[in-house]
């Protein structure tokens, strides 16, 4: 996964599913893996699964919000809500989030909050890639994950 092969990832991370099939981790790795590839839809079966295993783990939560703001649904900003107080970069997909549904408030609000808990000095082009990433098709496109394939 670190050197971001993610197909062989899968395999070896399916191996792993199929061994330990109650160990949430896996799950949620293959999840991430499937989602990189762009089998959001598997994707997102192994990050629900993760989450019935383990329903405490904020990357699991963040990962599924981000790949949920594609539905433009209220869950997707039930999942980034639970991750924030450890993921920074969900304030960042809240952001999205609040700004695709045009509530410009709450995405100031939680855009200014990552920036205050990540680089201050380095924002300046986060208003203007905010707008680009609420007004995609597919918002999780701007966090490294491309459109699901067939």
């Amino acid at each position: 996964m670190k050197t971001e092969d993610f197909h062989s990832a899968i395999t070896h991370l399916k191996t792993a599913v199929a061994l330990l099939p109650s160990l949430a981790a896996n799950h949620s790795n293959l999840g991430y893996a499937l989602c990189r590839v762009g089998d959001r839809t598997e994707g997102e079966n192994q990050l629900r699964e993760a989450l019935k295993l383990d329903g405490s783990n904020a990357k699991t939560h963040f990962l599924l919000g981000v790949i949920l703001l594609d539905k433009f649904t209220s869950e997707a900003r039930e999942h980034l809500l639970l991750a924030v107080n450890e993921v920074s970069c969900a304030r960042l997909a809240l952001a999205v989030y609040y700004a695709h549904r045009g509530e410009t408030a709450l995405a100031q609000e939680d855009m200014e909050r990552y920036i205050q808990a990540t680089h201050p000095a380095a924002s300046s082009g986060l208003p203007a890639w905010l707008a680009r990433a609420a007004a995609l098709e597919t918002p999780s496109s701007a966090f490294g994950f491309p459109v699901e394939s067939l």
